[in-house]
């Protein structure tokens, strides 16, 4: 598994960036929101949505990134240098550790949700959580952990999409 923090350190694509955090407590869920403006990168990162590609990252994008204490899941949402909302990424995760209230980070567990600006949800890389368990990287109770995880985020996006829109939404303009 790998750990992956907010302000993203560990990914080489981001040559120049900037990042803000802050408390928060969306839906009555204590933790921690960002703003991590791309300034520069070496590629832009284009990833396939519904029967095309889109931009997710590349110079002047911003990620509005949210994790809260207890949830097994970690919100990215993208938006372009248009300021258009892209995507709302959750990477099903470990609970988030704040020991550094500056830099929260996760155990990315592979699972990913995708709700997409057309509100669709898709759940992806299930593929990438089998082939963890079959190499012995994670044991059956974390792979059922994180199937458990999606499940109960699909079932509470059902009834939460157009909000969970505007709150990365509202979150983004009040921090760029």
């Amino acid at each position: 598994m790998k750990t992956k923090n907010m302000k993203r350190t560990d990914w080489r694509r981001l040559l120049e960036k900037s990042y803000v955090v802050r408390d928060c407590a969306p839906w009555g869920c204590p933790g921690r929101e960002s703003i991590l403006r791309i300034h520069k990168v070496s590629q832009p990162l284009w990833v396939k949505e519904g029967y095309g590609r889109i931009c997710i990252a590349d110079a002047d994008h911003s990620w509005v990134q949210v994790a809260c204490q207890g949830q097994p899941y970690w919100l990215t949402a993208m938006f372009d240098r248009e300021d258009r909302f892209l995507q709302i990424y959750f990477d099903i995760a470990r609970p988030p550790c704040f020991a550094d209230p500056d830099d929260p980070t996760f155990e990315d567990l592979y699972l990913d949700v995708v709700l997409t600006s057309g509100l669709e949800v898709a759940v992806l890389d299930r593929e990438e959580l089998d082939e963890a368990l079959k190499t012995g990287e994670i044991d059956r109770e974390t792979r059922d952990f994180a199937l458990a995880a999606c499940e109960k985020l699909l079932l509470w996006l059902e009834g939460h999409k157009q909000d969970m829109v505007e709150y990365v939404t509202r979150v983004y303009r009040e921090m760029k």
